[in-house]
């Protein structure tokens, strides 16, 4: 890498640096402006050979479009990234646009997309905890969605367990928020009991027995 690349690859990890704390304040315009930036300076040179890290903050500009409650915006860019994520042929860039689809779906109250997709994909990350999860937590969603509420607060329950075993909590607001809405309807709909007890079965099912489960739904 010669100096110009350099300064270059400098600028694109201060920028994405500086997007993500925008993102995790809740400030997702300027979220969005950082991680543009970082994202141009990517793919012109500042470690544009990553066609992983590229893709990734294409994503990462779509997820702050989302957030802001722009999703007409969020799916072509998504698109846009699945359409570089194919023409390079890394399959797990490919799976993590697939995945965000899936979630734009969700957020836009399209639950049959958003669970066909979460099902293909799911198997492909079974060996990344971090990643099977999230998706895990996504088709929680998707259940209840589709008018399943016990065997969302089940998967829901087991996400939580693990994610809270491995030390890693959503912060971004705009999915805290969702979570708590989640929470607070469910309660609603099973009563505190009904709801307590799906909890607990959730959070004592591993991760390979909560996928399982998830895909056979």
């Amino acid at each position: 890498m010669d100096r110009d690349d350099a300064e270059s690859s400098r600028r694109a990890g201060e920028c994405e640096a500086l997007g993500w704390g925008r993102a995790y304040a809740g400030d997702y315009p300027a979220a969005f402006v950082f991680l543009s930036k970082a994202h141009a300076l990517r793919r012109t040179g500042g470690g544009a050979t990553d066609s992983s890290r590229v893709v990734g903050l294409a994503i990462a500009r779509a997820k702050t479009r989302q957030w802001h409650g722009a999703h007409g915006e969020a799916q072509t860019l998504l698109v846009e990234a699945l359409w570089h994520a194919h023409r390079t042929g890394i399959d797990p860039d490919i799976t993590s646009v697939l995945v965000s689809l899936a979630d734009l779906a969700l957020d836009v109250g399209d639950y049959h997309l958003a669970q066909a997709i979460l099902t293909e994909t799911l198997p492909r990350r079974l060996r990344d905890r971090y990643y099977s999860v999230g998706q895990l937590e996504l088709l929680g969603l998707v259940e209840f969605g589709l008018g399943r509420p016990r065997h969302a607060v089940r998967l829901i329950g087991a996400a939580i367990a693990i994610r809270d075993a491995m030390g890693v909590n959503p912060v971004i607001p705009a999915i805290a928020i969702r979570m708590r809405r989640f929470h607070r309807a469910a309660r609603q709909l099973l009563g505190e009991d009904d709801y307590d007890a799906q909890f607990r079965v959730g959070r004592a099912t591993d991760l390979v027995a909560a996928v399982a489960k998830a895909l056979a739904s």
